[in-house]
């Protein structure tokens, strides 16, 4: 029986904007991890908490 190996899922959308960040969507080159977990992006109100990365737009956009 196979066994079932420990890997990391990664949502890949802006948490911002909820615009997708995989390879091939244009959007791949500049987006960046967001280590937050997703009660603290909650807590940030942040639209989309269940992404794992923000798109260089909303990072060129942010205030921090």
């Amino acid at each position: 029986m196979a066994q079932l190996e420990d890997k990391e899922i990664l949502i890949e959308v802006c948490n911002h904007c909820g615009k997708d960040v995989s390879r091939g969507s244009g959007n791949f080159a500049n987006r960046v991890p967001d280590f937050n977990d997703i009660l603290t992006r909650l807590d940030n109100n942040l639209i989309f908490p269940i992404g794992d990365f923000v798109c260089g737009i909303c990072d060129d956009n942010s205030l921090t």
